[in-house]
C-alpha cells in the first residue's frame, strides 16, 4: 500500500517525557508550522479485473511501463472476476491485456489509464464497437448505511438488451436497479439485507435474461453482478466484498524521532515526525500487526503488536510515551467534517491496546 500525501492535523495528544535513549527534541518543546510528509514506497490503489469478453481466450494482465512492466494476473479465462491488487498510480496507470503466454508486445488492449491515489477500481476486459476494450468504474468500498447491503449491476453482455433492469420478483414494487446502460459504469443501490428472488430483465420487464432465486444479501457487504456473454454464452456472475477498515496512525510521542509505520511488514508511512497525524488508510479487517521503526531502519522499536480492526469502521492509532496517559482527540470519519471531537463517555486517559499503543474507532 502506497500512502497518500499527509497533511499536518490536529495533535492527538501531548505527552511528558522522551523515548528512552532519544534526545532529538526536548520533552517541552512544541513543533511549529505545517509539516508534509512524503508518501511510502508502496501504493495502496488497488484494482481487480474482470474478463468479460466471450470471444477471448485467457489472459494475462500487466500493469506499469517497459522496462518494468509487471504481471498481477495470470492465465485469466472469461467470466473471472479477480481479487484486488495493489498498484502504485504513479508508474503502473499503464495496462496490458495479453493472450496468456504471449509477449507484451501481442497485447489487444493497451492503454495508460489514470488512477486516483488510496482508490479502488474495477477494470473490465469488454467489447465495445466490435472490439475489445477496457471498462472502468471507481468502487465505493466504504460500508453502506446500517442494517443494509449495496448492489450493483454492470452490463457487458454485448448482444444482451440494453438497458437491463434488476428486479426482485417475490416484492410488490418488484425494480431495484433501473436502466443499466451497456458498458457504463452502474450507480451503487443500497438495500436492506435480506432474501431476495433477483432476475435480470430487459427495460420494460417483459423479458427475463437470468434469474437468481434465494439470494442472501447480508448487512454491511458489497455485491457487483455482472451480465456477461453472447447468445448462449449470456450468464451473472458475481462478487462479494467486505468493506475495508480506515486507519490512521500518529506520533504522540515527545522527543522521538521519525519513524516508519508497517502493517503486516509493509511500510505504509515513512518519515513520520512528532505532532503529525496521517490521513485514513484502508486497511484490511480482522488482526494485523503494526509495527514502527525509526525512519529507514528495518528494525521495529515497536511491536509487531496485533491490532483488531472491523470492516466499515475508522480507528486512529498512536504511538505513546509507555509510562504517559494518552489524551486522545478523535475526528469524524466517512465524508464527515473532520472536527476535533471526544468520544461520548470516553475518559481522559485512555487505557492502552497494548504497551505503546491506543486505538479506538472513531465515532460513527
Amino acid at each position: 500500500m502506497k500512502s497518500k500525501l499527509l497533511t499536518l492535523l490536529a495533535a492527538l495528544a501531548v505527552l511528558a517525557g522522551a523515548l528512552a535513549g532519544s534526545a532529538a527534541r526536548a520533552a517541552d518543546e512544541e513543533p511549529q508550522g505545517i509539516k508534509v510528509l512524503r508518501p511510502a514506497a508502496i501504493g495502496d490503489t488497488r484494482i481487480r479485473f474482470v474478463h468479460a469478453s466471450p470471444d477471448t481466450g485467457a489472459v494475462d494482465v500487466y500493469v506499469g511501463n517497459d522496462p518494468n512492466a509487471r504481471r498481477i494476473l495470470a492465465n485469466v479465462p472469461f467470466g473471472t472476476v479477480s481479487d484486488y491488487l495493489g498498484i502504485d498510480p504513479a508508474t503502473e496507470g499503464r495496462l496490458r491485456v495479453v493472450p496468456t503466454g504471449q509477449p507484451l508486445s501481442a497485447a489487444i488492449i493497451n492503454e495508460d489509464r489514470t488512477f486516483a491515489d488510496g482508490e479502488d477500481y474495477t477494470v473490465a476486459a469488454c467489447v465495445s464497437g466490435g472490439s475489445v476494450a477496457f471498462c472502468e468504474a471507481a468502487d465505493q468500498t466504504s460500508a453502506p448505511p446500517a442494517g443494509q447491503a449495496r448492489l450493483r449491476l454492470f452490463h457487458f453482455a454485448p448482444d444482451a438488451p440494453a438497458p437491463l433492469d434488476l428486479r426482485n420478483t417475490a416484492a410488490p414494487d418488484p425494480l431495484i436497479i433501473d436502466d443499466a446502460e451497456r458498458n457504463v459504469e452502474p450507480t451503487p443501490q443500497n438495500i436492506a439485507a435480506g432474501s431476495y428472488n433477483l432476475a435480470v430483465t430487459n427495460a420494460d420487464g417483459s423479458e427475463t435474461l437470468a434469474t437468481l432465486s434465494d439470494v442472501q444479501l447480508q448487512a454491511g457487504k458489497l455485491y457487483d453482478l455482472f451480465a456477461i456473454g453472447s447468445g448462449a454464452t449470456f450468464r451473472l456472475i458475481s462478487s462479494v466484498t467486505e468493506p475495508q477498515a480506515q486507519v490512521r496512525f500518529a506520533h504522540a510521542v515527545v522527543g522521538a524521532p521519525e519513524v516508519d509505520v508497517y502493517v503486516d511488514g509493509t511500510a505504509v508511512l515513512e518519515d513520520v515526525p512528532f505532532f503529525a497525524v496521517s490521513d485514513y488508510l484502508a486497511i484490511a479487517p480482522g488482526s494485523r500487526q503494526v509495527s514502527i521503526n525509526l525512519a529507514g531502519s528495518s528494525t521495529p522499536i515497536i511491536g509487531p503488536e496485533p491490532v483488531t480492526v472491523a470492516a466499515g469502521r475508522s480507528y486512529t492509532i498512536a504511538a505513546r510515551h509507555r509510562q504517559q496517559p494518552v489524551q486522545p482527540r478523535y475526528h469524524l470519519d466517512a465524508g464527515r467534517p473532520h472536527r476535533a471531537a471526544r468520544r461520548p463517555g470516553q475518559s481522559a486517559a485512555l487505557p492502552p491496546l497494548a504497551r505503546h499503543f491506543a486505538a479506538a474507532p472513531a465515532r460513527q
